[in-house]
This record gives C-alpha cells, sequence and structure tokens, in this order.
C-alpha cells in the first residue's frame, strides 16, 4: 500500500473532524472574497484570495470553500513564484471535507492532489497517479480545511474547554496525527473597520511538533490571523495583490557560524554548539544520538538546546550483503523498499536505469556505490528541481531533496532498503553556516544503516559537517557556534 507524502521545505495543508455529537451551527458564511496577506521574516511576500459560498451538489447541501495562494520568495538568490488553487468542498453542520483538491505549481512544476471521503476511508489521488491511497479514519477524525473552525468555536466557547486533543488527519503527510489546543484567551482584532471577536488558541500537532497560533472569530468561525514557524497570515485589503514583496528564506534556511571551513568536505570531527528548533516530526535526545553523532543537553518542545558531536567514519563494505539482497524476512525494512508517491522505485524507467547500473556488481555495496556515483555525476544542481525520482530523472536537475530522492528509489528498486535523512549540513555559503540538507542512508545488513550523500560527491560516506535531525525534519536554527573541529585529508 503507499503512503502518502508531500515534499519537505514548501508548504503544507491539513484536515478535520466529527464530532460525536451532531453539532447544529448557524453559518454566516462570507459573500465577497476575503484577501489574507502572508508574511514571512516580515516581509510582505505573498496573500490568499478565500471564497465560502453554499451550493447545491447532487441535491446536498455543501459549504465550498476556495482559496488561491501567491507566494514570491528567494533561495541563495534565486527567485521563485509559488503558487496554489484549494478546493474544500464542506459539511455545513460539522465543517469537516468530503472533497478536498490541491494544486501547487512551481517552477514549470505542478504537484495536485485529490482526497475524497467515503464512508470512514479518505481516497487519496493524483493526475498522474489515478491509483487511490487509502487511508482508514477513525471514528471521531477531525478533516481539517485550514480556516473555518466550527467544532473549536463549539468546544472552546460554547463548552468552556481550556485545552482539548483530538486526532487529525494530516494532508500533507496522509497519516492521522493528534493535534491540542489550548486557549490563550480572547482577543478584538480590527480588520478593515471591523471588529472581529476572536478566541486565541495555541495549535500543537503532537506527532510532527509543528506549532501554530490561530486567532478564530467567534461568529464567522474563521480563522482571521494564523502565525506558523516564521510565516504570519491575516485578512488585509485586496490592494494586497499588488503589494508583495520577495522574501529572502535564507534567513530561515541557513544560519552564518562563528568559523569558515575552506576544505569542509574533509571535515573529520566537529563540536557544534547549538539551539535549533524542529518541525515534521517529534525528535528527543535519544534520536539525536546515533553512529557517528553524540548530543548532549535538552529537547523540550521540538527544541534542541545541547551540543553535537560529529564523528563519521568510512564503511569499507566488509560482510555487505549480496547482490541482488534478500531482506523479506526482516519486516521492520518494508517501507524502506516500497515505492511512495516521490520515490517511484515501481517505475518501469527506473527499474531499467537501475538495473543497468547494477549490472555485474558482486554485492549490495558496489552497487549502492555504482549507483550513488551515477547520481552525483549525471544529475545537475537545481534548487528546488524535481519534485519526484521520476522527473529528477527526466530533468537531469535537483536539489538534495532531489538528488535524495532519486538515489533512493534506484536502491529500492534494486531491492536494497534506502531511506531519506534530513537535518543540516555545514558549507561555505554566507561564509560559513549550516543550511537544510537532506542526505541518504542504505542498510547493509550488518554494518546497518550506511550515510552517503550524492549531492555533494560523497558516493560512499557523508563528512562529519552533517547534523541528523531524522527523517522527515524542517530545520529553523536559532543559534548554532562551532567549538572545535578537524580536518583529514
Amino acid at each position: 500500500m503507499k503512503t502518502f507524502r508531500q515534499k519537505h521545505l514548501l508548504f503544507l495543508l491539513i484536515i478535520l473532524l466529527i464530532l460525536n455529537t451532531c453539532l447544529a451551527v448557524t453559518l454566516a458564511v462570507q459573500k465577497e472574497a476575503l484577501f489574507y496577506a502572508i508574511e514571512i521574516n516580515g516581509v510582505l511576500c505573498g496573500y490568499k484570495e478565500l471564497n465560502l459560498n453554499h451550493i447545491v451538489k447532487d441535491g446536498r447541501n455543501i459549504l465550498l470553500l476556495e482559496y488561491k495562494t501567491k507566494i514570491k520568495f528567494s533561495v541563495e538568490g534565486t527567485g521563485f513564484d509559488l503558487g496554489m488553487d484549494s478546493i474544500f468542498e464542506l459539511d455545513p453542520q460539522t465543517g469537516n471535507f468530503l472533497i478536498h483538491e490541491n494544486e501547487i505549481n512551481i517552477k514549470n512544476s505542478t504537484i495536485d492532489v485529490k482526497m475524497v471521503k467515503k464512508d470512514d476511508t479518505i481516497l487519496i489521488s493524483s493526475k498522474t497517479d489515478e491509483e487511490a491511497a487509502v487511508v482508514s479514519l477513525p471514528p471521531e477524525v477531525i478533516l481539517d480545511n485550514f480556516y473555518y473552525y466550527p467544532f473549536l468555536i463549539n468546544d472552546f466557547i460554547k463548552k468552556g474547554e481550556k485545552e482539548k486533543s483530538y486526532e487529525v488527519f494530516n494532508v500533507t503527510n496522509g497519516e492521522i496525527n493528534k493535534i491540542t489546543y489550548t486557549k490563550k484567551g480572547m482577543e478584538d482584532l480590527e480588520f478593515l473597520d471591523k471588529i472581529y471577536q476572536t478566541i486565541v488558541l495555541d495549535e500543537l500537532n503532537q506527532n510532527t511538533g509543528l506549532k501554530k497560533t490561530k486567532w478564530i472569530d467567534i461568529n464567522d468561525y474563521l480563522a482571521v490571523k494564523t502565525i506558523i514557524q516564521d510565516r504570519v497570515e491575516y485578512l488585509a485589503h485586496p490592494s494586497v495583490v499588488n503589494e508583495m514583496n520577495r522574501a529572502n528564506l535564507d534567513e530561515s534556511l541557513f544560519i552564518k557560524v562563528n568559523v569558515s571551513i575552506k576544505d569542509f568536505l574533509s571535515i573529520s570531527y566537529l563540536k557544534v554548539k547549538a539551539v535549533i528548533e524542529v518541525a515534521g516530526e517529534l525528535v528527543t535526545s535519544d534520536s539525536l544520538n546515533v553512529p557517528g553523532q553524540k548530543f548532549t543537553g535538552t529537547v523540550e518542545n521540538n527544541i534542541i538546546d545541547g551540543f553535537f558531536e560529529i564523528q563519521h567514519t568510512r564503511y569499507n563494505g566488509d560482510n555487505a550483503p549480496p547482490f541482488p539482497p534478500d531482506f523479506s524476512e526482516n519486516k521492520s525494512l518494508e517501507k524502506y523498499l516500497e515505492p511512495d508517491n516521490f520515490i517511484e522505485s515501481d517505475d518501469p524507467v527506473l527499474i531499467r536505469q537501475a538495473q543497468e547500473i547494477a549490472r555485474g556488481s558482486k554485492d549490495s555495496w558496489e552497487t549502492a556505490l555504482r549507483v550513488s556515483k551515477w547520481v552525483a555525476e549525471n544529475i545537475h544542481g537545481d534548487i528546488l528541481g524535481g519534485i519526484s525520482a521520476r522527473d529528477v530523472f527526466n530533468t537531469n536537475k535537483g536539489d538534495c531533496g532531489g538528488y535524495s530522492l532519486l538515489l533512493v528509489a534506484f536502491c529500492r528498486a534494486l531491492d536494497i532498503p534506502a531511506r531519506m535523512v534530513t537535518g543540516c549540513a555545514y558549507s561555505r555559503y554566507l561564509g560559513g553556516s549550516f543550511g537544510q540538507h537532506v542526505w541518504v542512508e542504505l542498510y547493509m545488513g550488518t554494518a546497518g544503516w550506511v550515510p552517503v550523500d550524492a549531492t555533494f560527491h560523497e558516493i560512499d560516506h557523508i563528512d562529519s559537517g552533517h547534523i541528523r535531525l531524522g527523517n522527515k525534519t524542517n530545520f529553523y536554527p536559532k543559534k548554532m557556534e562551532i567549538i572545535e573541529y578537524r580536518i583529514t585529508p
């Protein structure tokens, strides 16, 4: 069974709720479009245009929520324009979606998804992959739509709740997540000469660590302001469409440090003092202590505060599994052998190319080296290039995520367990900095998981400037200082 997973970095979606008791609500539907300003790191760089209207479909009353998003940003000096069109068909009584469609366009690439609630499941498909993934829903799940929250007003205003947790279907990863809301207070906000009576709620995703604060109008149930990490959205005048500037995401993705290391690919030991906020998955002190990496310090609410010591060693291929390998008896490896939405290891074109590269290999390690070398030499660096393994292969372009998607797809096509790893890596950018980065780990039997980085042309190892945070983390650095390092040519 496929799982649903959107590409890391850019950008989100999520979903809503069904309560035990059917609550009757009076809908105050906005007839005219609402506009929301989007600020990233204090720069007005985008907007959303939202429409909410009643329709009748197949004899059923539907609340139709539509919004268009435009964002202008830059990464490492290259500018990008992102567009997103989203549609939710909602149950007017609960706010739960019945159908959700979303399309993201960036750099001539498109990511689309369609989600349909059918009985106690969600069917997920796309134009490029019409085979639907099926996700089972628990009895009281929330199918969130981002803006319309009758269930929160019912629980926190009418019932007087101070804190409550819900099971929420997360459209970003296609999983059921536990979301906890905590009441911060009440606040009157003025937008466009209108006063909105709002309840202020902190939102914490207990599975991913993502934090938000929402201001929800207690009369119309609409979120009028939202803070997510370094992004703020709030109601604005329609003229916001013409007032956008370009936000520099380098401020979020990189942090300049105190040492410039010229030959950074030869770092053999590194000690770093760091304060890092992480989202995307929950991390612990234990999860940060892995082979080649030692962490001492604290992790509270996904904020890492402590010291990393990195000292990776190279695997020389001893006792490598044969090729082709057989890991069928190890059930824990199954998910690292299966195709995924953006890792099409079952694609005939990718299988054929992987087999061609691997032909004649004496064992799985030699196969992995050949595949890693092919990806390093044939894919060209391109920021935000390649949204899937097949797309990277077709265009021969990719960022670190693209290199990693293709390498993982090739290895899985050859029955070698492989997974993407997220964290940060040192580079000379900004005169010496750590930036969000993605690389790959390959399973080599008794040797365990072996890291490689085709993006950096480290086809059989990674340098000790890599800090592993998880498998799907987003990196929000607060402070990082290099305490000590060693270079081994």
